[in-house]
């Protein structure tokens, strides 16, 4: 073995293997000791070298070790886990260290494993051998209507749902009732996740393998509860492993078409996952994480939004595509408001890259687009009053109610969840205005 400097940006230290061929040690199985830190020997057929990744700083009996074949530089940030390739590049499964992932009762196994001979990826048990277990059956939501109070912050993905519906924004930001997880919000969980650790490496690292390898890791990350708290939720999500695979092969897609918008090789962001914050009035304040923000030669900003979905369908009127455009762009062009409040400049770009196409789209931006969003967010802000103040917030049957989780629990569909009862925005004629404007 041969130790390098840790990377200072990543607090990340390389283990390079020699070949065993040239280091005199010959094959052995993974199983066996081999250095005081039990580190796994890792055997390809692709590669001269192996390259582990470790955080120094963890347990040496739980340190994190990846492969990915043929890496000459460090990865940072990459994993908290041991993700180690099973014998000879055509092998089916690729197994998890159990001692690492938690794993009692054998040696654990990834799924959407890395590509075999055939160039398809492979699907793993979660236990050698046996199908991934049904989830169990979701416990009924009961709503109960408690007394509403005006909400202290808002984010831009609140009054995006506040437009769809106000009802939605109040189940979800007002009486913040759980929502499951899904495979979309997996998925997009995922890739953002993945597109954050990507512009961690050096730029000769950044290649379409080591970007679907982030992804994989992330779903690793997931189920093992690094990501969020609903470790259960993603372990029991699919109901067989070949739902597991066509899911996570539409994932490495994504990521995949995100290569034919931008060539991460050219560029270096300025920041990734930045949280914002600024005072929109003396009771309310806006927050926000950006995806990216990018800074050019000049010095100009770049607003940066990773969308796993599709790009809009602009085959309508100039007017109502504006119209599209703008509810589309409201997310953007706050996060360009929190830009300046914070940094003293908007920038001049807003950026959404829609994965799932892929499409980008973008808009110029200046001071005066950053004044018509913060005028925006005003009506919004005291639309959501009005609804505070009534203790009622309507809903807007719409044609996202079919992927709506609160769907049981909706007025508009308590009869019949096939067919809405309520299809026009009920309100006082003194607040007509006031009721529609949730409507997208």
């Amino acid at each position: 073995f041969r130790r390098f400097p840790p990377n200072a940006s990543s607090n990340f230290a390389a283990l390079r293997f020699r070949d065993a061929s040239r280091s005199g040690l010959g094959a052995f199985p993974p199983s066996e000791k081999r250095c005081s830190r039990e580190r796994p020997h890792i055997r390809s057929g692709s590669a001269n070298e192996a390259v582990y990744l470790a955080r120094p700083r963890m347990n040496p009996v739980a340190l994190a070790c990846l492969l990915l074949l043929s890496l000459p530089q460090t990865m940072p940030r990459a994993v908290s886990r041991c993700f180690r390739p099973a014998w000879g590049p055509a092998s089916r499964r690729r197994g998890l260290q159990p001692r690492l992932v938690g794993g009692r009762g054998g040696v654990q196994q990834l799924s959407m494993v890395a590509e075999g001979a055939n160039g398809a990826d492979q699907a793993a048990t979660e236990q050698e051998g046996k199908k991934a277990e049904k989830p169990e059956t979701e416990a009924k939501v009961v709503w109960e209507p408690k007394p509403l109070e005006k909400p202290r912050s808002l984010s831009p993905s609140a009054l995006n749902d506040f437009k769809v519906c106000p009802l939605l924004f109040r189940f979800r930001h007002l009486d913040r009732l759980p929502e499951p997880v899904t495979p979309v919000l997996a998925r997009g969980t995922c890739a953002h996740d993945a597109l954050y650790e990507f512009y961690g490496l050096s730029r000769e690292l950044r290649s379409l393998d080591n970007l679907q390898n982030l992804f994989r890791l992330s779903w690793l990350k997931a189920k093992q509860g690094q990501m969020s708290r609903n470790a259960d939720q993603y372990k029991t999500l699919f109901a067989t492993v070949e739902d597991e695979r066509k899911w996570g092969l539409h994932g490495l897609q994504l990521l995949q078409n995100y290569l034919e918008l931008e060539d991460p090789t050219t560029f270096e962001p300025l920041s990734r996952e930045l949280p914002l914050v600024t005072n929109i009035t003396a009771d309310v304040s806006l927050h926000g994480i950006i995806d990216r923000v990018d800074v050019d030669d000049d010095g100009n900003l770049a607003v940066v939004d990773y969308k796993t979905g599709k790009a809009p369908d602009l085959k309508y009127g100039t007017a109502v595509n504006r119209k599209i455009l703008d509810s589309k762009f409201l997310q953007l062009r706050a996060y360009a408001l929190l830009l300046e409040e914070n940094y003293g400049r908007a920038p001049t770009v807003l950026k959404l890259l829609f994965l799932d196409g892929p499409s980008l789209l973008w808009m110029p931006c200046n001071h005066d687009e950053v004044e018509r969003a913060r005028e925006e967010i005003l009506v919004q802000w005291e639309s959501i009053l009005y609804r505070v103040n009534r203790q009622h917030f309507e809903p807007n049957v719409n044609r996202l109610c079919a992927y709506c989780t609160h769907k049981p629990i909706c007025p508009a569909w308590q009869d019949d969840s096939s067919k809405p009862t309520q299809t026009i925005l009920q309100s006082s004629s003194s607040s007509s205005s006031e009721a529609v404007e949730g409507q997208d």
